[in-house]
């Protein structure tokens, strides 16, 4: 699954995207409203990745890599992180590194995958999750 929109891209992980996803899952303010506790060594990602990326190969939904279209940076991930198609829902996330907040990516992600999951997997229903004191979230 590829989602684009006029500033982003989503893709799937590789292990090549390590040292970006280290770069994000170490980082505490981006799990300031999160259950997710931050990687604290590199040794904890390589299998947390790998993780993410046979979910992905098996169908599986889960976080994809967000990149800028024109620079290639990395900013983030996005993507399904919980599908039922037998009650024909899902849920969907983000987390962006702090450097690229109040930019509307976040928004601007979101958005495509709503697009995506109504008119491509044809689900009635995209729940998100977030903590009431998470006021750029909500």
């Amino acid at each position: 699954m590829i989602i684009e929109t006029k500033r982003l891209i989503l893709t799937e992980y590789t292990l090549s995207d390590i040292d970006d996803f280290y770069n994000l899952k170490s980082c505490p303010e981006v799990w300031t409203y999160s259950t997710f506790v931050p990687l604290n060594s590199k040794e904890q990602t390589r299998p947390l990745l790998q993780d993410i990326i046979t979910c992905c190969t098996n169908g599986k939904y889960t976080f994809m890599a967000l990149r800028e279209k024109t620079s290639k940076a990395f900013i983030g991930e996005a993507g399904i992180i919980d599908a039922n198609p037998h009650a024909n829902r899902c849920t969907i996330g983000y987390n962006l590194l702090p450097f690229f907040w109040n930019n509307g990516y976040a928004t601007e992600i979101v958005k495509g995958i709503i697009a995506y999951v109504f008119n491509t997997l044809k689900y009635e229903r995209i729940e998100a999750l977030t903590l009431q004191r998470n006021s750029a979230s909500l």
